[in-house]
């Protein structure tokens, strides 16, 4: 028999808990690139994936090479050690490739709140010259958000209240470069 134009086709679903699955991931080729994020990030609960491969097995399979697949989240625990976050009961899709995930408008509760949260990393950014972004939609008290950033704690005395903020987080690629926090309120709930 002859194999020199062989492929290699895998398709695969499994219902299992995140945290399997995250520990799949760093096990994957992705944890070259992203050995960071996944080594703060914990998952707990259920999760559905499908998983793509196709890798022809000839001189030029490099070229037509895939790996892809998503992990559907029902009510999942996410962690991040590197920020202290903790989100309940997240909902919706995560998808990833083998340059990096994306998983937009997760819904979360966020200390005891409904919120939203966006993750990207690698090929899933936005921005090419971003490793990783994230983006939070919560309902916040202004002392949560002051009491994360030491430098603004002169505002405590003047600022009160809870608003619908959304934060965003940006990690370069080059990591020489530094992060970029942004904050966006309409202010609603907090007096000044």
């Amino acid at each position: 028999a002859d194999f020199s134009h062989s492929e290699l086709r895998i398709e695969a679903q499994a219902d299992a808990d995140a945290a399997q699955l995250l520990q799949l991931l760093r096990n994957s080729p992705l944890q070259r690139q992203h050995a960071d994020t996944f080594a703060n990030l914990g998952a707990q609960g259920p999760a559905r994936t499908s998983f793509r491969m196709f890798l022809p097995l000839h001189e030029h399979a490099a070229k037509g090479r895939t790996l892809g697949g998503s992990v559907a989240l029902d009510g999942v625990r996410l962690t991040d050690k590197r920020w202290d976050l903790a989100f309940e009961r997240v909902t919706g899709k995560v998808e990833f490739n083998e340059a990096g995930f994306s998983a937009e408008k997760l819904a979360v509760v966020h200390r005891g709140q409904p919120a939203v949260l966006s993750l990207r990393a690698g090929g899933g950014t936005r921005d090419p010259a971003q490793a990783f972004e994230a983006e939070l939609t919560a309902s916040l008290q202004a002392s949560e958000l002051l009491a994360r950033a030491p430098e603004m704690a002169w505002l405590k005395p003047y600022v009160q209240g809870r608003s619908t903020w959304t934060l965003g987080v940006a990690l370069p690629v080059n990591g020489k470069l530094p992060g970029q926090l942004n904050l966006r309120s309409n202010l609603i709930g907090t007096t000044l």
